[in-house]
């Protein structure tokens, strides 16, 4: 579990996050949504132990501010927004810094594997910054699912915390990124990630953390929370839920995005 509770961060002059209690389970995908300045990201770096917080954290049972960073590498892999390489790194060594501090040691076969499941493979031995920003951000997931591993295994559960991780890609390339996240939940692992697109975050999550101004709005399965009232609310601007009509009625909608198939 990832346990948050009585969580307090101030930027500056600034509290950002007031009071917050937040929980995820392995075996699910727990999506933080708000609007802009709600304080998404800080709740997900607080959770990563990045940024300084009042209240209590826990991950697997242990007291986060108790872990060293090298048993936090072991247990958890973290995607911010954005990362600035300043050296000619290859793709596929900054895909093995995530070794470094990992679970496969040095083994090769993890990052290229890793590489391929982010449909990066034949661009290993590519210099880094010749790559897209949604390229870039794909290779980074790669590292991070080097460094973690397996999903699970006797030590206990594996998380990821991934922060706007389908942010610069296009549909297909979103589509894979959560099909990643949810595989690695339906395998034992736990995800926690920031989301802007509602509709994936209906698609994909099981729990939704809806902030508003430094607050959880709500928490709870994405039914509950995903209603009209609660997100319109939340947003400030009045949004529609839509669901599907009693069985039989016809209705006509957009479909939602699937990958193609081969």
């Amino acid at each position: 579990m990832v346990h948050a509770h009585d969580i307090t961060v101030r930027l500056g002059r600034t509290e950002v996050l007031h009071r917050v209690d937040f929980d995820a389970a392995p075996g699910k995908v727990t999506a933080i949504c708000g609007p802009n300045g709600s304080g998404k990201t800080t709740l997900l770096k607080a959770l990563t132990g990045d940024l300084p917080h009042g209240g209590r954290i826990t991950l697997n049972g242990h007291d986060l501010d108790g872990l060293a960073p090298w048993e936090l590498a072991a247990i958890r892999g973290v995607l911010p927004q954005a990362s600035a390489l300043a050296f000619p790194f290859t793709v596929l060594e900054v895909v093995e810094i995530g070794l470094s501090r990992g679970r496969a040691g040095h083994d090769r076969r993890a990052a290229l594997q890793a590489l391929a499941r982010v449909d990066l493979g034949h661009h290993a031995g590519r210099p880094y910054q010749s790559l897209s920003g949604g390229e870039q951000q794909r290779a980074q997931l790669a590292r991070v699912l080097a460094q973690v591993g397996a999903a699970a295994d006797e030590d206990g559960p594996r998380w990821l915390f991934l922060d706007e991780p389908v942010s610069a890609l296009d549909i297909a390339h979103q589509l894979a990124v959560m099909q990643i996240a949810r595989d690695f939940a339906d395998d034992g692992g736990g995800v926690v990630t920031v989301m802007h697109d509602l509709n994936l975050t209906a698609m994909f999550a099981d729990h939704v953390a809806l902030l508003s101004g430094g607050h959880v709005l709500a928490a709870g399965p994405v039914s509950g929370v995903m209603s009209s009232e609660t997100l319109s609310r939340a947003y400030g601007c009045t949004l529609r839920v839509g669901l599907a009509p009693p069985p039989g009625t016809p209705f006509i909608l957009p479909h939602p995005a699937s990958l193609a198939a081969e």
